[in-house]
């Protein structure tokens, strides 16, 4: 990497927060766009095709979260990555933890130029290596799954009111667009928002990913049950089968002590 404009790749589910980034960039450079990406999905393709200096990339997106993306692509194969996240100070402390480039929105152009300024080090640095090892390190990191996170009850936007909910009620959470299905015992609710963030609130040791769209809760799960390709079925308390996927099965089927593969 030269002192040539880096060439930066902007990833975020939100239409305004990419064009703020945008225009700050202008003023962070030197920098040039090289492409906007709306969800995991997209910045998984355009950084394999695009191969940016750095990767702006928002951590909570719906589906295919921030560190889902370094996960599909290989944290040895990740160009340099700045984190956006919301998170309070609990998450950020994971990303210090493991010197990983990180800004918390709101944030403005001399913290974007702090960042670069950052990535353009280490790369003259040679230590790209180190940089993938953190990466592969944050993946796993208990920093971003504090205990202080996990929250018994929960305030979600259902329509123009905030409901609580307790989280031990709810089933599975599942990803629709820019919206959660959210199943408890009794209802079925429709939430704004993302499944990175949502599962943020959950405590691990009871929610678990299934699918890149889904999480469920394991004290609601009934039986799991072979279905084709390698894919599994997951019957949830309500009679609900969801899918299981390859890329989660074994995490999940580790969960049960007597149960083999």
């Amino acid at each position: 990497m030269t002192d040539a404009a880096l060439r930066v790749l902007v990833v975020d589910d939100e239409a305004i927060a990419r064009r703020r980034a945008v225009d700050l960039l202008r003023d962070a450079g030197p920098a040039t766009v090289v492409g906007e990406c709306r969800d995991g999905r997209e910045a998984v393709d355009a950084i394999r095709e695009l191969e940016p200096d750095v990767v702006l990339l928002d951590v909570a997106m719906p589906e295919m979260d921030g560190f889902e993306v370094i996960r599909e692509v290989g944290a040895h194969r990740m160009p340099p990555v700045v984190f956006v996240t919301a998170f309070d100070q609990h998450a950020v402390a994971a990303f210090e933890l493991h010197a990983v480039d990180y800004l918390v929105k709101p944030y403005d152009a001399p913290r974007l130029r702090e960042a670069l300024r950052r990535v353009r080090a280490r790369a003259a640095s040679g230590r790209a290596e180190a940089l993938a090892e953190r990466l592969s390190s944050l993946l796993g990191a208990p920093g971003l799954r504090e205990p202080s996170m996990a929250r018994e009850r929960l305030l979600v936007r259902v329509g123009e009111e905030m409901r609580v909910l307790r989280a031990d009620e709810i089933l599975w959470v599942e990803a629709d667009g820019h919206y959660l299905r959210i199943q408890t015992a009794q209802e079925r609710l429709l939430s704004r928002g993302g499944l990175a963030a949502m599962q943020a609130q959950l405590d691990p040791e009871w929610f678990v990913r299934i699918h890149r769209s889904t999480i469920v809760n394991f004290q609601h799960v009934r039986h799991l049950r072979p279905w084709f390709g390698g894919d599994y079925h997951v019957r949830m308390a309500d009679g609900t089968d969801l899918k299981l996927s390859r890329t989660y099965r074994e995490s999940v089927i580790q969960r049960f002590p007597t149960a083999g593969t």
